[in-house]
């Protein structure tokens, strides 16, 4: 079908040919391969976006915990140290 959009070419290497088998057997209704490479990319792309979402979170959390255990300088910090330092030897 003629297009302008950008085409792309995959070699059907051993491991290329268990992804599709894999694929098909997952959608078999599914009987184009083109169809079956784009499922497969969508799939691809949804695990990617949600692990990076779940790090991203992750790492909201720990800078959460972070500054609650490490809070920045100002009154409550100075108290901290205050405490903190009262316990130590001259």
């Amino acid at each position: 079908m003629p297009t302008n959009k950008h085409r792309l070419q995959v070699t059907v290497t051993a491991e290329v040919q268990e992804y599709l088998d894999r694929a098909h057997a997952m959608w078999p209704e599914e009987t184009s391969t083109s169809a079956l490479v784009t499922r497969l990319m969508a799939e691809g792309y949804a695990r990617v976006t949600t692990d990076a979402e779940m790090a991203q979170r992750r790492r909201r959390r720990a800078r959460r915990n972070l500054a609650a255990t490490h809070p920045w300088p100002g009154a409550p910090a100075e108290e901290h140290l205050a405490s903190v330092r009262e316990g130590w030897a001259e």
